[in-house]
């Protein structure tokens, strides 16, 4: 028998299996693989989140696992199963095994956190979310055009000191479904809502970006604040955008669909034609042109049908009201360069509409601050939450 070891940043999926379905917890981690030659190629994994653990008890687990679902350690022939069992070990997260027999016979046992699953919203759609980490919760709201992938560098590093990290894919984005309807801030804060209800979440310190920001306050000012610890406001299109009798330094309208047609005619081009100045990139040449390829791609991810919906949803709609009426504290962070939600417009009115809003501005970052500067962005959110 041939033991590899090797490291395993993620969890894993549901699978439906030959041999039945399984629940398994697990609060260590690495890698284990088991591969023998038995009627062919047999080569089982089992991913364990977590550091610190010894090969030896990893192997003693490992048979432990197979152990309970009365599999030979040898395996030379697989039984079935068919009822579901729970084996608690510190905390639930769901395994699934999948069993293929045919000349190479394989299985795979691996956790779901750290993949993607997915809640159900009021309407039926299916929100894909990720879960990683344990300690106290923080819940990233994405950007319009993006999905979870934008925390790249966030949740891990959050993650790593200690705190529980939960990102989802707004309806028509990402891995979540695609429906022709719900796209207005009720709807979205519903499905905000509806992954934190469905992880019982408390205490939770919410970021949103760009848009995301302005679901985290509608959210607030839908469903309240008793889940809520704090909120952080990254480069969000707040307060309210377009131009109107009261608020005359706005986008006029006429702007705004202007760029709704833009994004119709050729949405490629006006993505790449925004990419530069979404980084600011002539004050930080530390942004990589993969690192603008990068975000780039992610921005073509979402259906066509729901950006120009988005995009005009964010620039239209008036958060004043909301943002006057929330009582747990907030930090504000925007980039003085941010061309897509120009400071004076959207992060300094902002801080002001909050009562003890802080205020933390980026003199050389654009809108993507969050990956331009993401060390300092990152050590001043943890620094507000440790506040």
């Amino acid at each position: 028998m041939q033991i590899i070891m090797a490291a395993m940043p993620i969890g894993i999926y549901w699978a439906a299996g030959s041999i039945g379905h399984g629940h398994l917890a697990i609060s260590v981690g690495t890698l284990v693989a088991y591969t023998g030659l038995q009627q062919g190629l047999f080569g089982p994994t089992v991913s364990l989140l977590g550091v610190g653990i010894t090969l030896q008890s990893s192997l003693a687990l490992f048979e432990r696992v197979f152990e309970y679902l009365d599999l030979p350690v040898e395996m030379p022939q697989l039984r079935r199963r068919s009822h579901p069992k729970r084996l608690d070990v510190a905390r639930s997260v769901e395994v699934r095994a999948t069993v293929r027999l045919a000349g190479a016979s394989t299985m795979r046992l691996n956790t779901t956190e750290g993949m993607s699953m997915y809640v159900e919203a009021a309407d039926g759609t299916r929100l894909a979310y990720e879960d990683y980490g344990r300690g106290e919760p923080i819940v990233f709201v994405a950007s319009a055009m993006l999905d979870a992938d934008m925390w790249e560098y966030q949740i891990p590093w959050f993650v790593e000191r200690g705190y529980r990290c939960i990102a989802f894919d707004r309806r028509g984005h990402g891995r979540s479904d695609r429906p022709s309807s719900g796209y207005d801030f009720d709807t979205l804060s519903d499905d905000l809502a509806a992954v934190i209800d469905h992880l019982d979440l408390r205490d939770i310190t919410l970021v949103g970006h760009s848009t995301g920001g302005a679901e985290v306050a509608h959210y607030m000012a839908r469903h309240g604040e008793e889940r809520v610890a704090r909120a952080v406001l990254v480069s969000a299109m707040l307060p309210y955008l377009m131009q109107a009798d009261d608020n005359p330094a706005g986008i006029p309208e006429e702007s705004i669909e202007g760029l709704i047609a833009a994004i119709r005619t050729d949405r490629p081009k006006w993505l790449a034609g925004q990419a530069q100045s979404f980084f600011a990139t002539q004050r930080n040449p530390h942004v990589s042109p993969a690192m603008v390829d990068w975000m780039l791609a992610l921005c073509l991810r979402p259906a066509p049908w729901v950006v120009p919906r988005i995009q005009r949803l964010a620039l239209v709609t008036d958060h004043r009201s909301a943002l006057s009426a929330i009582t747990v504290p907030i930090l504000v962070v925007h980039g003085a360069l941010d061309f897509s939600a120009p400071i004076d417009l959207t992060g300094r009115r902002t801080a002001q509409r909050i009562a003890g809003a802080v205020l933390k501005e980026y003199p050389s970052a654009g809108h993507a601050l969050i990956a331009s500067h993401h060390e300092q962005f990152n050590t001043d959110v943890l620094e507000f939450i440790k506040g």
